[in-house]
């Protein structure tokens, strides 16, 4: 008879948590729907998808709605696919995450020469964030000379800067340890057997009407004269820059290039609660504490992972990435087994605050 108190008892209380979190998120979901907020929202946990949304239009022209096959823009999240693939050649013994970049490059000024392929994945290499707007024309060679010919901020390893540089730099390394292109070794060695089939760059056949168009309030002449809030206007998407002028990108190749879709970074948490692809080692690697992004020290950067302690203190492993316009988040809490991922084509109206309550929202209806 105790006994099967006990188990009503638990079940009542499972219940009502349950219902709870109903509660709480279709109230989350109202405010979000009556805010400017246009985008996708997944939140997975124990393996399955628990919950999306999709808020707003992706294409406003042509009155397309965000869905579950729109491809956002998901800028330096794509970091974290490079470290895998640097990981991943490291395993194979292509090279050391010790080897400095005058293994791989000629004529490495002086006071470049004991910047290491960990610097790079660490942000820690000493150079400044990039040389240019993303979208901007640059040849790998001229990224080669311009970095080598920059001042370090700091000497490599004594301090934090997020470089997209240095991650530009690994996606050089990668093409010259393996005699491929970078997005093409990361496609076939990463992408492929993880099931992303919509993620990356230039390799991905892609109905335009699913590509996500960016929006952003820059000021035009008379705005800016009259001081009047700008409108907001249609940036395009990154491959319709692409499209219009197919040179380089060295800007953001390695650091920010990559789409997905809100399916394929499901797929990708599979990979993460798995640890497939890498040795336990090589994921410990990625995921240690290596330096802290702030003087506060609250939050450490891994190898193309951010990290620290969540709500509740929960461990966080977390980026984001934007092109200035569209912004794309990824929170995962291992303790939990939890993943958050959220993308909107329109940052500028996008109310961040609410989207990100969305993890206290979760979090408590686990803890009941």
């Amino acid at each position: 008879m105790r006994f099967s108190i006990l188990v009503l008892a638990f079940i009542l209380v499972h219940f009502n948590s349950v219902a709870n979190e109903i509660d709480s998120l279709k109230g989350w979901e109202r405010e979000l729907s009556k805010s400017d907020f246009s985008g996708s929202v997944v939140i997975a946990h124990a393996g399955k998808i628990k919950h999306q949304w999709h808020f707003g239009l992706s294409n406003r022209k042509e009155n397309i709605a965000f869905n579950q096959s729109t491809v956002h823009e998901i800028g330096s999240i794509t970091k974290q696919f490079v470290s895998v693939a640097i990981l991943k050649l490291s395993e194979e013994g292509k090279l050391s995450l010790d080897d400095k970049i005058d293994k791989f490059f000629k004529n490495v000024p002086i006071d470049k020469r004991n910047i290491t392929i960990h610097h790079l994945l660490t942000h820690s290499s000493g150079w400044q964030q990039n040389f240019g707007f993303i979208y901007d024309e640059l040849e790998k060679n001229d990224l080669i000379n311009k970095a080598f010919k920059a001042d370090l901020i700091f000497l490599p390893g004594n301090d934090f800067l997020y470089s997209n540089i240095g991650y530009s730099f690994l996606a050089l390394i990668i093409e010259r340890v393996t005699d491929n292109g970078w997005e093409e070794y990361i496609h076939k060695n990463i992408l492929i057997p993880s099931s992303l089939s919509q993620t990356g760059f230039r390799l991905i056949k892609r109905d335009e009407k699913n590509l996500a168009i960016s929006y952003g309030r820059d000021p035009n002449i008379i705005e800016r004269f009259l001081n009047l809030k700008p409108k907001s206007r249609s940036i395009g998407h990154s491959m319709q820059h692409y499209y219009d002028n197919p040179g380089g990108r060295w800007n953001m190749e390695g650091a920010g290039s990559f789409l997905s879709t809100i399916g394929d970074m499901f797929a990708w948490y599979q990979v993460m609660r798995g640890k497939s692809l890498l040795t336990d080692k090589s994921w410990e690697k990625i995921l240690t504490r290596h330096i802290p992004m702030n003087k506060k020290e609250t939050e450490f950067y891994g190898y193309g992972w951010g990290l620290s302690d969540g709500y509740k203190g929960y461990k966080k492993i977390w980026h984001n990435g934007s092109n200035g316009y569209s912004l794309a988040n990824v929170n995962y809490y291992p303790e939990l087994d939890l993943m958050i991922f959220y993308a909107t084509n329109n940052r500028d109206d996008s109310p961040t605050s609410r989207v990100e309550n969305l993890d206290k929202i979760i979090i408590s209806s686990l803890n009941k």
